[in-house]
């Protein structure tokens, strides 16, 4: 499993076999698509959708990616070559927050709305991020060298 997460009724896993969902009182195993756009390193759930990060081996782009809680079509809502940091992401009621940089610019927190549309830098992050949390005002996070804890308004 590379990556887990679960709401009031279900748990979701993504793996080698693409994402799935099975009841947390147990019962047949639902596969929502049968792969996942690359490797899945994070998944989150809000009431309609779930979220994840994928890496395309074959293009060398990094996406996260939206698709229905019934299953179906996987949606890029961000994708980017080789500037993206595909392990750190966040959602709150509106946005998804990721880490982002670029060879010619600083680190990043950036954000988009969960329906797409433009990229947002929300802040600076120096020396990169490693974890991202959002709360109902603020986004946080821990530096590339786990020691700094940033904070800054959305």
């Amino acid at each position: 499993v590379n990556a887990l997460t679960i709401d009031s009724a279900n748990v979701y896993w993504a793996d080698n076999g693409g994402i799935k969902a099975v009841a947390k009182t147990g019962g047949v195993i639902t596969v929502l698509t049968p792969h996942s756009p690359g490797y899945e390193s994070s998944i989150y759930v809000d009431a309609n959708h779930l979220y994840g990060v994928g890496y395309d081996y074959f293009s060398g782009y990094h996406s996260i990616n939206k698709m229905s809680l019934a299953g179906g079509e996987v949606i890029p809502l961000v994708v980017e070559e080789n500037n993206y940091n595909g392990y750190v992401f966040a959602i709150d009621s509106t946005n998804v927050y990721f880490a982002s940089s670029s060879y010619y610019s600083n680190d990043n927190v950036s954000k988009i709305s969960k329906s797409g549309g433009s990229i947002t830098t929300v802040s600076y992050a120096p020396e990169g991020v490693n974890r991202l949390k959002v709360d109902d005002t603020n986004v946080y996070w821990i530096n590339g060298n786990r020691d700094v804890l940033y904070q800054s308004p959305k």
